[in-house]
């Protein structure tokens, strides 16, 4: 059975046509994405599979932290062999500015 995984993203705020039709040209790059909808101010990722690589949740933290979405949204994500990623990013982004050091 394939189970579906959806992240939503919330009132995400786009300051210019251009700014929006960026967002939706990162979310395409994203391979681990199958495709995107949407119902009034929510944006769904319906995701192709639970275990993303490393690359991909990169991507995804930036696109979060550009758009100011909620990085625990992306918890559906986590499994014993990205735990530790999903901790670091955590902690670099337990206060709101960007932190000293790269999140790796």
């Amino acid at each position: 059975m394939h189970t579906k995984i959806l992240i939503s993203c919330k009132s995400i705020k786009f300051y210019s046509h251009e700014d929006e039709d960026l967002f939706f040209a990162w979310i395409k790059q994203i391979p681990c994405i199958r495709h995107v909808s949407g119902e009034r101010d929510i944006i769904y990722l319906h995701m192709k599979h639970k275990k993303t690589t490393k690359q991909e949740l990169k991507a995804l933290v930036a696109l979060f932290r550009r758009y100011n979405i909620n990085l625990k949204a992306l918890d559906i994500l986590i499994n014993s062999k990205n735990r530790s990623f999903f901790e670091n990013i955590k902690k670099c982004y337990s206060i709101n500015m960007y932190p000293a050091k790269s999140c790796d």
